[in-house]
């Protein structure tokens, strides 16, 4: 196996591992006595939200009171520009 599809396998290895904890499920746990700190995770040019799963994960099984959002929005989008892309993020983040 190469390694561009050695990495995709285990970023998507990851991405189920993430999606069993749901963020909804991980959102209300934190709310009923409010996070410490909220974690937006950006992947960067020409990436995924599945780029950085594992840090996610790592970041909610820690213990500590963290809210941790992938935002998807950019994901093939990413040739838009900073300003674009850091506004679409906003949106999505009010959204939750």
């Amino acid at each position: 196996v190469d390694g561009k599809r050695w990495w995709r396998g285990m970023v998507e290895e990851e991405r189920r591992r993430l999606e069993a904890t749901t963020t909804t499920s991980h959102a209300a746990e934190v709310q009923e006595s409010g996070p410490s700190h909220l974690f937006i995770l950006s992947h960067g040019l020409s990436g995924t939200s599945k780029d950085l799963s594992f840090l996610a994960r790592t970041l909610k099984a820690s213990g500590e009171k963290f809210l941790v959002h992938l935002p998807a929005v950019n994901e093939r989008r990413t040739g838009d520009g900073l300003h674009k892309g850091a506004a679409s993020i906003a949106q999505e983040i009010l959204q939750l």
